[in-house]
């Protein structure tokens, strides 16, 4: 039988800080007479002359039983962990104390059962309860019939005493004989629970050793109690006694002893049955056994008991596998299709994963999420949605060549093995998810965004295999296709870019942001007009970090009104350094959605331009269609005060959002970019002119500057200059460049520039001097 569940095992028992002063004192003092008694007792055994002496044969065995119980005790006053184990333990120490001055009291005489007897046996049940408890600690409750274990031990221990021995013990009592088999079974009962626990927690501990070498030595004193008895001697009273007080001290000691650490324990395995059935197996030897040679009643008896017991014990394990199976396999399917779960799809995912990056395996995982679904549930009802996912299931069964999985709500997940192509499968999925389900007399038709990551390209493990397909499965979504693959530079949570927001909050203070320039050139007369400052980080150790990177961790991360004051800083910086040495132009700042609704931004732009002494016209502030629109009049308000201050307002990406001119016709704005998308192509494709030239008609209709971004060519120069275009930006005249680039090249412009605009100049003819000291 396979593992069918774990369980986290409970705390182990704790130990209380260091002892100091007057209680490290008294333990000690405990301590050191524990180790006088233990040599006291060897030195019995050596002794032929205390041997035979009464007194020394009963003494040390009390006195030790009394330091044991105050070894004990003093764990429960001086440490508060675990207090019903050690009470528990301390209260079978006291009944062999209380037995062992019964026994003294008496004379010392043990031939016959008494009260001291009963005492002795009393100790059983506390420590058998104390045992139980330790594996509690273990095991939980995953294992309710374990204490049948002890039990069934010690029954079978009854058993071969009493067919080994029970023959020559004929000459004592019946109580006498039942009392002197019952110790050694009662001691293999306490071993069985104890070692069994032991074995499930793999892992031995100073408290568990001292524990089996207590109860072994007990177990040797009363087997050799039952040995003498047989013999009709008493050599062995000496040996006896010492066994007897080592495994009390070594009991009590193991209540200070370090306790095995908690672990994760298998239970539900094969080993659950082995017990019992070896047991049964025993019992039924020996009724065989006395087929042929007669042994005692007594013997047969306990043999029948344990054989009962026994299979009790089987029948009980069996109850409890079943049900164990039967809510492994609850727990691990879907309750609504039946397909198997978020749960167990993770666990055939790390197996197959498990060797990581070595692993020889192939295969890919698909994550799908139906698109719609939501919509349908709430027009619809929950009842309807319930039946579109069954049917929907039972599509996705019929083309899936792997497992597959609902995990939860309309999501759902396959597993592609090597040997089959996962785009191929996905593509099987949309067309099989096609065709309209009928539901409640409504044809619906259902649609999905599928992602896809392969093991070991895009991950290594389990957990990261799925995030990835999460993430193409969102990029599906997103670009409106039914199926993506993961691509890293769309993971805007990947471990790579979280440790890029961590260092982008220290760039800020270790100069590793830095604006370029791109020139903005006046169509008509070539004159070069402007420049728009782009963010850049030279990462120390990554080297440039994209603007798509960049830009995407600080709104994720909140830097953005931090980032953007930054730039909004050093551009207006720039802006006047160059005005003061002859290159007047304005420059332009992307103000992104986040900062656009924050009420102090006009005061703050502002501020700046006062402390650098540089005019608002030279600054012009550039907001997309998108961000207008999150908090449009919020927007247009902070827009207004901003251009009436004097600076001016560009509607960046122009075509590209989702704005209508009615909106549009709010917007403050001096000037219209037109996104590089529709430039790029408007020699080739009739489309993009069309639409490059309407928008230049409304920016004239409107009163508005056109600027046309993405100007690569002469053509499309040529072309935007016969529709009326204002102004250029591309990389036709320049890419973006340091500062102190963008000096050098307005005042002798490339040869490519030139190429594309011969009359390309600066707005004034004479420079000023730079004056030393002046970025």
């Amino acid at each position: 039988m396979s593992r069918a569940t774990t369980l986290k095992a409970s705390p182990a028992p704790r130990l209380s800080s260091r002892l100091t002063g007057r209680r490290a004192r008294l333990f000690n003092l405990l301590t050191g007479a524990a180790i006088a008694l233990a040599a006291a007792d060897v030195l019995a055994l050596t002794s032929s002359r205390l041997a035979d002496a009464d007194a020394g044969r009963v003494a040390l065995p009390v006195a030790t039983a009394l330091v044991a119980a105050a070894v004990a005790y003093s764990r429960l006053l001086f440490a508060h962990g675990d207090r019903l184990l050690w009470i528990l333990l301390s209260a079978g120490l006291t009944a062999t104390l209380a037995g062992g001055l019964t026994t003294a009291l008496g004379g010392g005489h043990t031939d016959h059962a008494g009260v001291s007897d009963l005492l002795w046996l009393l100790a059983y049940p506390p420590w058998y309860a104390a045992l139980v408890v330790i594996s509690r600690h273990y095991l939980g409750d995953a294992h309710r019939s374990f204490w049948l274990d002890g039990l069934l031990i010690g029954l079978a221990s009854a058993t071969y005493v009493s067919a080994l021995f029970l023959d020559d013990l004929t000459g004592l009592d019946g109580t006498t004989l039942m009392v002197n088999v019952a110790y050694p079974a009662a001691d293999l009962a306490l071993l069985g629970i104890l070692f069994g626990t032991l074995l499930m927690i793999g892992r031995p501990s100073q408290q568990g050793l001292m524990l089996a070498a207590g109860l072994l030595l007990t177990l040797a004193a009363d087997t050799l109690r039952v040995v003498s008895l047989a013999d009709g001697g008493r050599h062995a009273t000496a040996a006896m006694g010492v066994c007897w007080s080592l495994g009390l001290l070594l009991l009590a000691a193991a209540s200070w002893a370090r306790p095995a650490p908690g672990r994760v324990l298998p239970v539900g395995g094969w080993w659950e049955l082995t017990s019992p059935a070896s047991i049964a197996t025993l019992a039924a030897a020996v009724l065989v056994y006395d087929h042929y040679h007669r042994l005692p009643s007594a013997a047969i008896l306990l043999a029948a008991a344990t054989f009962a017991c026994a299979l009790a014990r089987l029948v009980w394990t069996l109850r409890e596998v079943r049900s164990l199976a039967l809510h492994r396999r609850e727990a691990l399917t879907d309750d609504l299709t039946g397909l198997p779960n978020r749960r167990a799809l993770f666990r055939e995912l790390e197996v197959l994963t498990a060797a990581g990056e070595r692993s020889s395996r192939r295969f890919a995982l698909l994550q799908l999420d139906l698109d719609g679904f939501k919509e349908l549930n709430d027009t619809l009802g929950h009842a309807a949605g319930d039946e579109l996912l069954i049917a929907v299931s039972r599509r996705l069964e019929a083309v899936v060549p792997g497992t597959l999985a609902r995990l939860g709500g309309d999501e759902f997940a396959a597993i592609v093995p090597e040997g089959h192509d996962a785009r191929a499968v996905a593509a099987l999925i949309g067309t099989a998810l096609h065709v309209p389900v009928g539901i409640e007399g409504v044809d619906v038709a259902v649609n999905a965004s599928v992602g896809i990551a392969h093991f070991p390209q895009d991950a290594h493990d389990s957990h990261e295999l799925a995030r990835r397909a999460d993430v193409a499965m969102y990029d599906a979504k997103r670009l409106g296709t039914v199926v993506a693959g993961y691509m890293a530079e769309h993971d805007d949570h990947s471990l790579d870019r979280l440790a890029l927001a961590t260092d982008l909050r220290n760039a800020f203070d270790r100069d590793e942001l830095w604006l370029a320039f791109q020139p903005q050139v006046d169509i008509a007369t070539g004159r070069i007009s402007g420049a728009e400052a782009l963010i850049r980080w030279k990462h120390p150790q990554r080297g440039d970090v994209p603007p798509g990177v960049l830009l995407p961790i600080a709104e994720r991360t909140g830097l953005m009104p931090q980032l953007t004051l930054w730039v909004l800083e050093a551009a207006v910086a720039q802006a006047a350094a160059w005005r003061r040495v002859g290159l007047d132009i304005h420059v332009a700042v992307n103000v992104s959605a986040i900062v656009l609704v924050d009420a102090t931004l006009p005061d703050r732009i502002a501020e700046t331009l006062t402390r650098h002494a540089l005019t608002p016209d030279n600054l012009c502030v550039e907001v997309t269609e998108d961000a207008v629109m999150r908090d449009t009049s919020r927007a247009i308000a902070i827009l207004e005060r901003i251009k009436a201050s004097g600076v001016e307002i560009s509607v960046d990406d122009f075509g590209t959002g989702q704005s209508s001119l009615e909106q549009l016709k709010n917007v403050p704005a001096d000037e219209l970019k037109l996104d590089r998308s529709f430039v790029l192509g408007m020699v080739e494709d009739p489309q993009d002119a069309a639409i490059v030239g309407s928008v230049v008609g409304l920016g004239r209709a409107l009163g508005l500057r056109v600027v046309a971004e993405g100007v690569e060519t002469p053509q499309v120069w040529q072309r935007l200059a016969e529709l009326g275009c204002d102004v250029a930006q591309g990389y036709g005249l320049a890419r973006p460049m340091p500062a102190a680039q963008f000096e050098r090249w307005a005042r002798e412009p490339s040869d490519r520039a030139r190429l594309l605009v011969p009359q390309l100049h600066t707005s004034r003819a004479q420079w000023r001097p730079r004056r030393r000291g002046v970025a």
